[in-house]
């Protein structure tokens, strides 16, 4: 697997832990801060498949969109369990 394949498989990977339900979210991520380790992943491996793009137009607005509804979440207090 290349590098671009694993960002691409580690991104489809944190999408699903932030769509699964909170079980398995706090499973995917312990033992650390589950908000946090959730976004940073997104982040870590969004940005990384941005940058390396060969996504279409579609696929990087949805990218796009995703991070913009990760951020107006992160504007409102939550609190770090770590």
């Amino acid at each position: 697997m290349t590098d671009k394949e694993q960002l691409y498989k580690n991104l489809i990977v944190s999408i699903l832990a932030l769509a699964s339900d909170k079980q398995h979210q706090l499973d995917f991520t312990i033992p650390d801060c589950t908000i946090c380790d959730l976004i940073e992943d997104f982040n870590n491996y969004g940005n990384g498949c941005y940058d390396m793009s060969d996504y279409s137009f579609v696929q990087n607005e949805k990218i796009r969109e995703l991070k913009e509804l990760i951020d107006s979440f992160c504007k409102v207090e939550t609190e770090c369990y770590e």
